[in-house]
């Protein structure tokens, strides 16, 4: 048990409180009477063991003791004291001079040592402002100890809370980053992440794929929603692996229209070619597809070359997205194109190696083009 507590509230505004442990009523009397008339708030015990009890319940700010007392000695009282922590400093007022009992006692814990000589008063009362300023001087540095801990202690936490927020923000961006990336491209995604606002880049030399699920309207109206959707999915996803393996980007889908581009973001010489083995094994999938399922669903596909503008715009929902003539003839390549063929325009056409076989299909009519040159991209074997 502490005896000394960390302030000092209902105390008499006095100069301070002295308890005083004597055997001898007479010396009681004296001192008290004469630290009372000095402003000092007194009380005395005639024991040690009572003195004790005292200074648990009044707390003073110095303790005055004689050494040799029936009972617990002066040596034993310094030593409860200082085992309680309590920061009181002890002065010993004895008629034993005998320098060897004094330096016992300093090393007990006294804070100073008076010999009572008749005329002692003085000299007490010079140890007790001693005393009393040290005691004020450690109650201080107590209170502005524990004050620096509570601080500390708050400080923690709050670093303690911001860490868990700065987690959990980390958290979330991570969660957004990738969600992010599921949705656009990678470098895309990082310049959006890191900037922000419009993007949009020009692209000389890129290849435009469309292609259109023949028969998925007939299907849709004999098949429940749920089912609809996943014979939707499930061709799309095997689309979505193409275009993982041959390095195209998936622009978007529209009902059971897909579209995906080649040469962009990250702009490549060979962007007709692999757009072309993607349309190629774009027939694959959906040929597999129907066999295994034995529903009569096929794919026409159309494909253009040249110049586009790709990029994010908008505040929501973001989707990276492509633009220009390139886009509306390309897509006029499929709506016109015939099912399970591949029709590329003679920009495209002239992008390809000889290993691509193609067909000359000729001239046929596009709105807001007139007439244009195309051809059947031929499966290997075809040509």
């Amino acid at each position: 048990m502490t005896l000394y507590p960390q302030a000092s509230e209902g105390r008499e505004q006095r100069v301070g409180r002295v308890v005083l442990i004597d055997d001898s009523e007479l010396i009681r009397e004296i001192i008290s009477e004469r630290l009372t008339a000095a402003g000092w708030a007194v009380r005395s015990a005639d024991s040690g063991e009572a003195a004790l009890a005292l200074i648990r319940s009044w707390l003073p700010d110095v303790v005055i003791c004689d050494l040799h007392m029936p009972g617990m000695a002066g040596f034993e009282v310094i030593r409860a004291i200082n085992s309680a922590d309590s920061m009181i400093p002890v002065v010993i007022l004895s008629r034993d001079d005998d320098v060897a009992v004094v330096l016992q006692a300093v090393r007990e814990g006294a804070f100073d040592y008076v010999v009572k000589q008749g005329d002692e008063i003085g000299a007490l009362e010079a140890a007790i402002e001693r005393a009393a300023a040290h005691s004020r001087l450690g109650r201080e540095n107590l209170r502005l100890t524990q004050a620096l801990a509570d601080a500390n202690r708050a400080l923690e936490e709050r670093v303690r809370e911001l860490h868990e927020q700065h987690q959990l923000l980390a958290q979330s961006q991570q969660r957004s980053a990738s969600l992010l990336r599921n949705i656009l491209p990678d470098a895309v995604a990082s310049r959006l992440l890191a900037d922000g606002g419009i993007i949009a880049d020009r692209f000389t030399d890129v290849t435009v794929l469309f292609a259109d699920i023949v028969g998925f309207t007939p299907l849709a109206a004999a098949c429940s929603p749920i089912e609809l959707v996943e014979i939707l999915n499930d061709i799309v996803s095997g689309f979505d692996r193409l275009v993982e393996r041959h390095g195209l980007e998936k622009i978007k889908t529209i009902g059971d229209a897909y579209m995906a581009a080649a040469g962009l973001p990250v702009p490549c010489e060979n962007h007709a070619e692999v757009a072309a083995a993607m349309a190629l094994d774009m027939l694959d999938v959906i040929e597999a597809w129907r066999a295994e399922h034995q529903v009569p669903l096929g794919l026409r596909i159309g494909m253009h070359s040249g110049p586009v503008v790709a990029g994010v715009i908008g505040t929501k929902k973001f989707s990276y997205d492509v633009w220009g003539d390139t886009v509306n003839v390309a897509s006029r390549m499929e709506s016109s194109g015939v099912p399970g063929r591949i029709q590329v325009t003679d920009e495209t056409r002239r992008l390809l190696t000889p290993r691509f076989a193609l067909e000359e299909r000729g001239l046929i009519e596009v709105k807001g083009k007139g007439q244009i040159a195309t051809w059947f991209l031929l499966p290997p074997g075809l040509s």
